[in-house]
């Protein structure tokens, strides 16, 4: 059975020395036999570096360009709207399908490459709740759900938009999505 540990956190400190810490307890604390990791695929990110240092296996999962052509994804994904601040808070913008669609080729992607053990899964920290309820429901086990830095875990607001609400969005904000 598959055990995972959640780092949720936010792509702009993926790759900073900031991360590394929390990734070297994580590695400590736990045995893990994969680290799985929606990055951009351009570059060699710390989680990845980490996964060199341990001599584990490492797994980007997010979907390449063309795949989210083939599942009818990729112009809901380019037009996903930018986090904002609102007083105190961050509101964060879950796409209700194509990130349904992306969370779930992750989970298999791991599932085809490892079929026990520990897995380390980084993601945005907008995914983690979701992919805690995704794991359990097929029958996977979430040992501990990280956020990087802490103050993702609180204060911050997910809102959920449709195709129809995201185009919605995009005519009100014109020039403000990208």
């Amino acid at each position: 059975m598959l055990d995972y540990i959640i780092l949720g956190t936010s792509h702009d400190w993926q790759d900073t020395s900031h991360i590394m810490p929390y990734l070297q307890s994580i590695t400590d604390r736990y045995a893990i036999r994969l680290i799985a990791e929606e990055h951009p695929l351009d570059c060699h990110s710390a989680a990845f570096n980490r996964s060199v240092h341990l001599h584990i296996p490492y797994l980007q999962i997010d979907m390449f360009d063309d795949e989210k052509v083939k599942v009818g994804i990729s112009q809901e994904q380019s037009r996903r709207p930018r986090f904002e601040r609102r007083g105190e808070a961050l509101v964060c913008y879950r796409l209700s399908r194509s990130d349904e669609i992306r969370e779930d080729f992750w989970l298999q992607k791991v599932e085809a490459s490892v079929s026990s053990g520990r897995v380390l899964l980084i993601c945005g920290f907008h995914h983690a709740n979701f992919l805690v309820e995704k794991i359990a429901a097929r029958g996977c086990h979430v040992t501990e759900e990280i956020f990087f830095p802490p103050e993702l875990s609180q204060g911050v607001e997910i809102r959920a938009l449709s195709p129809a609400e995201l185009d919605e969005y995009c005519k009100e904000h014109s020039g403000s999505s990208r």
